[in-house]
């Protein structure tokens, strides 16, 4: 069985994010945590075994770019996503996708779903190495 994907909810108050970690939690059956300043944010991510999408819920008590730098630095090579009507501050190389909160629910699980799918396959600039055997029977 496969392991569960984990995302952290990066919100200023527990009762915005509570409804979207349910939804995460019954729909796309993903690990949630929600995390509210940076002290928890970097406890999470030295206790947690593998971070694979960082959600930032801005508003009026969310987090900030500074927040979203913390957020880059620490889990490197996975999204970071700002959600709220006020990520206009948020600048490309902080979070990979800025959304505006009047995006509908269905759309969000679809585009939670993109995020957390793990790209297959050899890596750019790998060549396949083929056999003999192979080249003489695609040559006749």
């Amino acid at each position: 069985m496969r392991p569960k994907r984990h995302i952290v909810l990066w919100a200023g108050s527990e009762d915005r994010a509570g409804i979207l970690k349910f939804a995460l939690e019954t729909q796309i059956n993903v690990r949630v945590q929600i995390v509210q300043n940076q002290a928890e944010f970097r406890e999470c991510a030295k206790n947690t075994p593998a971070i694979d999408l960082v959600m930032l819920l801005a508003g009026e008590a969310g987090p900030t770019t500074t927040d979203a730098r913390l957020a880059r630095k620490l889990v490197p090579f996975e999204p970071v996503v700002a959600i709220g009507s006020n990520c206009q501050g948020f600048v490309p190389w902080t979070t990979d996708t800025v959304l505006q909160d009047a995006v509908p629910m269905a759309e969000l699980m679809d585009r939670c779903r993109t995020w957390l799918t793990k790209k297959r396959g050899p890596r750019k600039g790998m060549l396949r190495a083929v056999a003999p055997s192979e080249l003489v029977a695609s040559v006749a």
